[in-house]
C-alpha cells in the first residue's frame, strides 16, 4: 500500500529560492509545487488544496496579509498551515499574521532548510 506524499505549496517570487526549497522538500518525501506569485496560487490552493503552505512575505502582486486572509476565510483551505518566510523581523506583520491564523513566521537569515522541514513535520505530524 502506497502512502500519499504530503503536498506543500511554495509561493516565492525568487525562483532560485523556491526551487531550492522544492528540491529539499522532495528529498524529504514531500510533493512541492511552486508559484511565483500569490494570485496564481489562489485557484490551486482553493480548488485542489495542499497539506501546507510556505510563503514569502514580500509578494509582487498581492499583499501577504491579504492573501493569508483570503485563504484563512475560505472553508476549502482555512485548515492549511501557513509558514511565512521573511527577510527581517516585522513585529506588527507577525502579530497580524498570527491573528489571521499563520502557523509560523520565520526569518530567512536565521532559518535553514532543515529548520523549515522540521517545522513542517511538526505541523503535519509526519
Amino acid at each position: 500500500m502506497n502512502k500519499r506524499k504530503q503536498s506543500v505549496a511554495i509561493i516565492d517570487p525568487h525562483s532560485e529560492i523556491a526551487r531550492a526549497y522544492q528540491q529539499r522538500l522532495a528529498i524529504e518525501g514531500y510533493e512541492a509545487i511552486v508559484f511565483a506569485d500569490g494570485t496564481s496560487s489562489l485557484g490551486y490552493l482553493i480548488d485542489v488544496g495542499v497539506d501546507a503552505l510556505i510563503m514569502e512575505l514580500n509578494l509582487i502582486d498581492i499583499a501577504a496579509l491579504e492573501l493569508i486572509e483570503i485563504l484563512k476565510t475560505n472553508p476549502n483551505c482555512s485548515h492549511i498551515p501557513i509558514i511565512v518566510l521573511a527577510s527581517s523581523a516585522n513585529f506588527d506583520f507577525s502579530q497580524k499574521a498570527r491573528e489571521l491564523g499563520v502557523s509560523d513566521y520565520l526569518i530567512k537569515s536565521t532559518t535553514s532548510g532543515s529548520d523549515v522541514v522540521d517545522r513542517l513535520r511538526q505541523l503535519l505530524k509526519y
